[in-house]
């Protein structure tokens, strides 16, 4: 804000959408890139080509956003969980039982944020705004539910561990409870 109004430049890295900026990703993906801000506003600094290897990582990370948006759009749960597995960092750690596993817990105790993934055709656009603006998280018809990863890792309620002193040793041990 400064650099526009004062004029005096600054240089840094910013966020935007790749317009031929970085020859070899897909325009219209969101890039980091330097820019250079003045009174003229940012002007990004054209960058060319990536190197190959460096290229590749990049446009996976693309595809999986656009499976993402793609599916966001269209309630399709499929496609988020081919999303999930073929995300480099998830494949590198979970085989696909268990992300199709992890989609599966991540529906269900979103159900309320993701409409679109109920079944029902529901979009954002479908549900109406409360009167202060703001949606609130909903309270669950069933007061003990908790999402299956949490019901159970903590098959009923966990009292909340004491001090002890095997935690004044520097091995602090917390647990759950749901109130």
């Amino acid at each position: 804000m400064e650099a526009i109004e004062t004029g005096r430049p600054y240089r840094g890295h910013f966020n935007i959408g790749n317009r031929d900026l970085i020859t070899n990703l897909p325009n219209g993906s969101t890039i980091e890139i330097p820019c250079y801000v003045d009174g003229n506003g940012i002007s990004p600094a054209w960058v060319g080509p990536l190197p190959l290897q460096c290229a590749a990582t990049c446009r996976t990370s693309i595809s999986v956003q656009e499976m993402a948006v793609e599916a966001a759009l269209t309630g399709n749960r499929e496609l988020v969980r081919l999303a999930v597995l073929h995300d480099p960092l998830t494949s590198a750690v979970c085989n696909t039982d268990e992300v199709w596993r992890m989609c599966d817990e991540m529906f269900e105790a979103l159900a309320p944020w993701m409409p679109q993934f109920n079944g029902d055709g529901l979009r954002w656009s479908d549900r109406p705004l409360p009167a202060d603006g703001a949606y609130r998280h909903p309270k669950p018809a069933n007061a003990g539910w908790l999402p299956p990863a949490l019901a159970t890792a903590h098959a009923g309620a966990v009292e909340v561990a004491s001090v002890s002193a095997s935690a004044k040793a520097g091995s602090l041990s917390v647990g759950y409870k749901d109130s």
